[in-house]
């Protein structure tokens, strides 16, 4: 291959989008996309449909993607197979609700070249809110991190080879849920080097602007903490969620032995120390949140103790079938 050619190769990109019922979102993404690409020497956008009921592949055959049918899987094989019919040498992972930027568009060719001089690099960046966000999406996510370099890469926003992921084994289609966190943090014999880059800006529409909302994200993303006992030990939030979850049956449970009202105090005295403690840890010095981000790990433990509760039905519904 001539210089030339290898140039324009590396300036190649396959979009990948998974979705499921995402019409309100996918237009807004993609015209995104298109709007961000157009220094690119050549992309291709795949969206691969779960089996949506609304106009969602409608949507986005017209903006131009190409749609695969992939009903009743994970996301995760969404996201392999769109991998697999990629034409192009970098992967894009999005999700049907992120729009790219023009600070994205500005900083994407020296992100592929950074990826193109280094071998296994999952590139990225944490997802921005957009405007008109609530003070719940502001305090939760729109604050900055205590960590701004993440042990792993979110699929929401992932940037890689495809070359390099498809060596790497590509998600984990067992899991539910935390394909992105298994894959980048999965052992190997080769070293994975994650490059989070903020000014790769993202917007992500799709956050939960509710309590009812947020715990049913969560309990949703939980589900992949307890697809192995391994991925459980690892997992400091579903330790914590089941913890949490333990002292509050241990006090219920003392409760109607004893018939000792006491009891009941043993759940907050234990559990909302934690629940600041990690409010603080989340957004240090950021005072106005502290309350309201303490009331959402509050959710947050429940929810996701709850989801190991969808596990347990969900394995002896399959037992008795």
């Amino acid at each position: 291959m001539s210089t030339e050619n290898a140039e324009k190769e590396n300036h190649t990109v396959s979009f990948i989008i998974p979705a499921l019922n995402e019409e309100h979102h996918i237009r807004t993404t993609l015209s995104s996309i298109h709007r961000a690409a157009e220094d690119l020497t050549a992309y291709e956008i795949i969206v691969v449909d779960n089996g949506s009921t609304d106009g969602t592949d409608r949507v986005a055959r017209e903006a131009g993607a190409e749609v695969l049918s992939l009903p009743g899987v994970p996301v995760a094989a969404l996201r392999n197979e769109g991998a697999c019919r990629a034409r192009y040498k970098y992967l894009v992972f999005l999700d049907a609700d992120v729009a790219l930027t023009r600070e994205w568009r500005q900083r994407i060719i020296p992100v592929l070249a950074e990826l193109n001089g280094s071998t296994y690099t999952i590139a990225g960046s944490t997802c921005g809110l957009g405007v008109g966000a609530n003070s719940l999406q502001r305090c939760w996510w729109g604050r900055p991190r205590a960590e701004r370099r993440p042990k792993y890469m979110n699929s929401g926003h992932m940037i890689v080879r495809r070359g390099d992921f498809l060596d790497l084994g590509g998600f984990d289609e067992a899991l539910l849920t935390g394909e992105d966190s298994e894959f980048c943090q999965r052992e190997r014999n080769v070293p994975v080097r994650i490059f989070h880059d903020d000014r790769l800006r993202v917007i992500h529409d799709g956050y939960p602007a509710t309590v009812r909302q947020f715990f049913r994200r969560e309990r949703w993303h939980a589900l992949g903490d307890y697809s192995s006992l391994g991925i459980f030990l690892r997992s400091k939030p579903a330790l914590a969620s089941v913890a949490q979850f333990v002292v509050l049956a241990t006090s219920l449970a003392c409760t109607l032995l004893t018939s000792n009202a006491l009891w009941l105090l043993l759940y907050p005295l234990l559990v909302l120390p934690l629940c600041f403690f990690a409010a603080y840890s989340r957004a240090p010095g950021i005072h106005n949140c502290l309350l309201l981000n303490a009331f959402l790990y509050l959710v947050y433990f429940n929810a996701r103790a709850t989801a190991l509760v969808d596990i347990a039905f969900q394995r002896a519904y399959t037992r008795k079938r």
